[in-house]
Formats: structure tokens, C-alpha cells, sequence
């Protein structure tokens, strides 16, 4: 689709946008597909860092999975009062099922379920400030051809639903998210042959308003913010859209132009800032800006998939807030293969969860803050963050190359330096330049900065020996 990343459907994506919750307890559940089943993770505290921090709970679906015994087509997870609800589809059923905490493979479930006359795709999970929880879907139809977005909302016990837009041209990427009138706005991309994102609003009483086409674009997401809404779309010449929205008509454009291009997500924090959320354009990283009271700031990465491996566009960021801890929680996948979008097909794949954490800051506090990334800040006017000027030192470039057939004969680069006791400690990559180039890590240490000394390590043997840094 000429520069427009390809549309990831739920069943392609590795992790499922709706696969985190956060129950009342503060723990972090994952839902994840695992050697052919679906298995429910939860964290062992209340901020994991790593997946090594989850432990399995049980299998939902799949060979002997507690609601399922076949692969669902999509799936999602929710909290509400203190219970886990799990949404699933399979063919032209919608299913739910609930259980208390803790949950175990002896959990007693209960099950409610809803036909439909098409297939059914979930797309988003959300959670009204009623309490009722709100699936947008897909339902897709054979004969003819044609699409339909709808809302199901559950109240608990049974299940309605409405019908947002219908297309024989296709519907891909809907989300969604209350406004601060309880009315649910909804984005979705209309076509695949002349993307357009279309804006939809589903009032208090469930009724649908008119549906407008804002402007040509793929993978949609969308966030309300007090009076604000946001949209971001991907564009053709690479960039993202930000539309700006008060009150029903549009108050902003912003392009933003840099690395992070696929599956934009917006989000909000705890402290009201508006984050948003993108995969580069090498599938190597996740990257965020956040918006800063007029515009959005730099980009910054927050994961990365390392050597061969790749990440992949269905990712999962859940904000969180508690024990004055707050930020976000992000599940990705990664791949070890060259079909980078469908790398379910090989077995060579994994998870990966890192946590974003937002500082907790206030002007009467008595901190110094060196403001870097500028987490600790949530809106600026008239200030601009710039590097300052450096001059050039006559002594470069630094001597670290060592001697022909060393390990760091062909390259050294990558530095972090850092002050200690009254020297710089150095930590580089260096290369060697024989056949394989093997890539190593290297340290040197200098008194002024500018003479290098390369101690011997005797850590790593090059060559037979282990005489070197």
C-alpha cells in the first residue's frame, strides 16, 4: 500500500491491544498465545520490569484451556469490580466469560455469548463511566461482500449491540474512547484501496451521530482530553497526523516526521498528558512523544528489538497508577525471522514487557531535576530544549584503535563515559579486523579525558590471550 504500513488484523499481531489488564490488587495480567493456546499471565508484585516477573495462571484456550479448547479469532481482557472478564470471538460468536480473584485452573467461570449472522472480529475493549464495557468489532460478511462496525455493550448479564457504519469497500483499525460526556468517538480507517479515516460519536442514550471523513490515512488511534480529542493517523509520505478536536471541530494540525511511523496508539497518563506511540519504520524500535501543552515533544525510544531479531506491530500500552508509582505498561512481541508481520508462522518468536514509569514530580519539591527527557514536565511555553555547543578538541580523534589483529583494530565507537574518582571510565564497541568482525565490548580509562589507557582485563581471551581490556 504504497508508504502506508500494511493493516495488522488482530489474528496477524503477535500481542493483541487488548491483552493487559490491571486488576484492584495492583497486579498486572497478560494474555498471550503460547505454542498454540492462550495463556493467562499474572505479575509476582505490583511492578514487574521483565517477563520474568509474570508467572502462568492458566490456559483459557486451546488444548485444555479452561474456556476454550480451540484457538479464539480474537480476544481481549477486562476488569471490573474486582473480577477478570475475558471477550473472545469465534466465527459469528461473541463470548464472555468472569471469574474472582485469584484465579486458578480450578476458577469457576461464568459464560454469556451473542450470534451474529457474520464473522466476528474484536477490536478494542473499553469501559463507559457507567461501568459497562464496550466492544467494538467488526462483523464481516461473505455473500456479498461487506463489512459492518458495531458496539456491543455488556452490562454485566447480557449483551446489545448497534451498528456504527457499514462498507462493501472494507473497515479496518476502529478505536474508540469516552469523552468527557460519557459519549464514546470512534475512529476507523474505510478502505484499503483509498484509505480514509472516518470520525464517528455514539451518544450517552447509545445512538449513533453523523459520520464524517476527516482526511486520507491508515491505523488510526484516538484519545479525549478534557475538551480535546486527538487523532493520529499514518500518512503516505511517512509521517503521522495529529488532528486537534474541541468541541466537535477541528483546532490543529501537527505532521510529525522522525523515526516512529507504524500502529500509532495515543494514550493518557495520570497527570492529564497526552502520549503517543509508534513503531520505526525498521520494525527496531517503539518509539513515544508527548504532548507538552501546545505541541508534541521529541521523539524518544522507550524498546528496542536487539541484533536479528524484529519487532512486531501489535503492541500492547496500558496506563497504570498506584502506590505513587505511575506510567505505562507495554507488551510487544518480537521475531526471528524475515516475514517480519506474519512471524506467527515460525517458531522463532518471543515476548518482551518493559515498564515506562512517569516520574512524580512538584515545584514543591526540593529535588534537582536534570530535565533530559523531560518526563517530570507536562506542558511548556516559550522554551525550547537545545545542546549546547561543544568545541572541537585538537586532540582528535582518540587513539582507542588498537594495533592490526586486535580486537578493536578495525572499529571503536558506541562510548559511554562516565566520571569516577577522579578519572573517566570509557566502555566502547570495538571490531576486530579479521574475517568475522566480531563485535566486543571494550573499556579504557583516562585522567584528563583526552590520553586513553586500556588496561588488561584478563576477562575475554582473543587470540589465545587473555591480555587486553
Amino acid at each position: 500500500m504504497n508508504a502506508f504500513s500494511v493493516i495488522i488484523e488482530p489474528q496477524d499481531a503477535l500481542v493483541s491491544a487488548n491483552g493487559t489488564a490491571i486488576n484492584n490488587e495492583g497486579e498486572l495480567l497478560l494474555l498471550l498465545p503460547v505454542a498454540g493456546n492462550c495463556e493467562l499471565l499474572i505479575s509476582r508484585s505490583k511492578h514487574p520490569v521483565t517477563m520474568e516477573d509474570f508467572e502462568p495462571v492458566c490456559t483459557l484456550f486451546g488444548e485444555s484451556g479452561v474456556l476454550d479448547d480451540s484457538f479464539p479469532d480474537s480476544e481481549g481482557l477486562g476488569i471490573f469490580d474486582n473480577q477478570l472478564l475475558v471477550y473472545w470471538s469465534n466465527g459469528n460468536s461473541l463470548h464472555c466469560a468472569n471469574t474472582s480473584f485469584p484465579i486458578n485452573n480450578d476458577s469457576k467461570w461464568e459464560e454469556w455469548s451473542s450470534q451474529f449472522q457474520g464473522n466476528i472480529t474484536i477490536d478494542q475493549i473499553l469501559t463507559d463511566p457507567r461501568g459497562r464495557a464496550f466492544i467494538l468489532y467488526r462483523e464481516q460478511f461473505s455473500n456479498p461482500i461487506r463489512s459492518c462496525l458495531g458496539v456491543a455493550v455488556f452490562d454485566g448479564s447480557n449483551f446489545s449491540s448497534t451498528t456504527v457504519s457499514e462498507s462493501d469497500e472494507g473497515i479496518y483499525s476502529p478505536r474508540g474512547c469516552f469523552n468527557e460526556n460519557g459519549c464514546l468517538e470512534i475512529v476507523w480507517m474505510a478502505s484499503e484501496l483509498t484509505p480514509g479515516i472516518m470520525f464517528g460519536r455514539l451518544d450517552i442514550n447509545d445512538k449513533i451521530s453523523a459520520i464524517e471523513k476527516l482526511h486520507e490515512g491508515v491505523n488510526p488511534s484516538i484519545v479525549c482530553l478534557g475538551k480535546r480529542t486527538f487523532i493520529v493517523s499514518e500518512q503516505l509520505d511517512g509521517t503521522l497526523r495529529v488532528d486537534i478536536r474541541k468541541e466537535g471541530h477541528l483546532i490543529d494540525i501537527q505532521r510529525l516526521k522522525g523515526r516512529a511511523r507504524y500502529l500509532p496508539t495515543l494514550k493518557v497518563d495520570e497527570h492529564g498528558v497526552v502520549w503517543l506511540f509508534a513503531v520505526d519504520a525498521d520494525q527496531r524500535g517503539l518509539y513515544y512523544r508527548r504532548f507538552l501543552g501546545k505541541e508534541f515533544s521529541f521523539e524518544a525510544q522507550c524498546g528496542g528489538a536487539p541484533g536479528q531479531w524484529w519487532m512486531s506491530l501489535g503492541y500492547s500500552v496500558l496506563s497504570f497508577s498506584q502506590d505513587s508509582q505511575g506510567g505505562f505498561a507495554i507488551l510487544r512481541g518480537e521475531y526471528l525471522s524475515e516475514d517480519r508481520l506474519l512471524g506467527s508462522a515460525s517458531e522463532d518468536y518471543r515476548y518482551q514487557f518493559e515498564n515506562l514509569i512517569v516520574p512524580h514530580f512538584s515545584v514543591c519539591d526540593s529535588r534537582r531535576v536534570l530535565f533530559l527527557d523531560l518526563l517530570e514536565i507536562a506542558e511548556m511555553e516559550n522554551l525550547e530544549q537545545v545542546v549546547a555547543t561543544a568545541g572541537r578538541s585538537e586532540a582528535n580523534p582518540l587513539k582507542l584503535n588498537g594495533p592490526p589483529g586486535s580486537h578493536d583494530a578495525a572499529w571503536s565507537g558506541y562510548a559511554t563515559v562516565l566520571p569516577e574518582n577522579g578519572k573517566f571510565r570509557c566502555w566502547y564497541t570495538g571490531s576486530s579486523d579479521a574475517f568475522e568482525r566480531k563485535w566486543n565490548t571494550c573499556y579504557a580509562e583516562s585522567e584528563n579525558g583526552i590520553d586513553w589507557i586500556k588496561p588488561e582485563l584478563g576477562l575475554v581471551e582473543h587470540k589465545g590471550s587473555k591480555k587486553n581490556n
